[in-house]
């Protein structure tokens, strides 16, 4: 819960330069920055979409950190795991996890989409969504398909890498504490962002299309196409800087703090 206030400004950036994907205003985050901070205000940066952000930490950090644990360290207690059969798990985690915190997400990232216009409470876009015209609880999960894609994916890339980083740094250093954490939560970062970005990217499209329009992988693939086709292959990866401004510091600090809990209550490292 500590982490978001911190990095949220740098999700608002990211999901601006992906709805803009066709401005070259906005092509870079220090531009983006100044667009946002003109019409809103250094608080509008800072603050777009942190309510519904912090909910949704809750409820997606805490599922897939603790129910990979449950299942590499419990299920398969007795037959150890290679990174190949870890990376399968650690996506299915991921997809886990983005099912809670679908509702949060969608809400999270259009707050933040209409950054460059204006401010919006978490509250507010949830009942825009429940009273469109039809919609009911479920609209809540738009975009499902994709989130768990983009879940999964950064589940994947980041916990695996996370653990080889830990790994080596183990071989070379003889021990495991603080520092090698916070190499390995960097590599995180930057392995799981590179990971996410083209299912992110079209999260986030999916995510701004209204409520009653087409949803599904019909859409997914429309969005996907139509991305392709303002941006190419780097349309895909379009807000990667503003994105690992968020992710490495959250990944560089999250795992020293969690790993040192740990040893602090008597468990063993994750």
């Amino acid at each position: 819960m500590t982490i978001p206030p911190l990095v949220n400004w740098a999700e608002v950036i990211k999901s601006v330069q992906q709805v803009e994907r066709s401005r070259k205003e906005f092509n870079t985050p220090i531009r983006t920055v100044n667009r946002i901070v003109t019409n809103g205000g250094v608080g509008r940066l800072l603050l777009t979409g942190l309510d519904s952000s912090m909910c949704r930490e809750i409820f997606y950090n805490a599922s897939r950190w603790v129910l990979y644990e449950r299942v590499t360290k419990g299920l398969f207690s007795d037959v150890p795991l290679n990174y190949n059969q870890k990376f399968f798990v650690a996506f299915f985690c991921g997809c886990v996890g983005s099912i809670a915190s679908n509702p949060f997400d969608l809400i999270r990232v259009r707050q933040q989409s209409s950054a460059l216009v204006r401010m919006r409470t978490g509250y507010g876009v949830a009942s825009e969504i429940l009273n469109s015209p039809g919609a009911n609880f479920l609209a809540l999960y738009k975009g499902h398909e994709i989130n768990a894609i983009r879940a999964g994916c950064f589940t994947a890339g980041s916990f695996v890498s996370y653990e080889m980083t830990k790994s080596y740094l183990l071989k070379i250093r003889g021990e495991e504490d603080a520092y090698s954490h916070t190499l390995a939560g960097m590599m995180m970062g930057v392995v799981g962002t590179v990971m996410y970005m083209p299912a992110d990217a079209v999260r986030t499209a999916v995510y701004n299309k209204e409520t009653k329009a087409e949803t599904g992988w019909k859409e997914i693939r429309k969005v996907t196409q139509d991305i392709y086709k303002t941006g190419g292959v780097r349309g895909f990866w379009r807000g990667s800087l503003s994105a690992m401004a968020r992710t490495v510091p959250a990944c560089t600090l999250f795992p020293p703090m969690m790993e040192q809990t740990r040893c602090w209550l008597g468990l063993e490292y994750f």
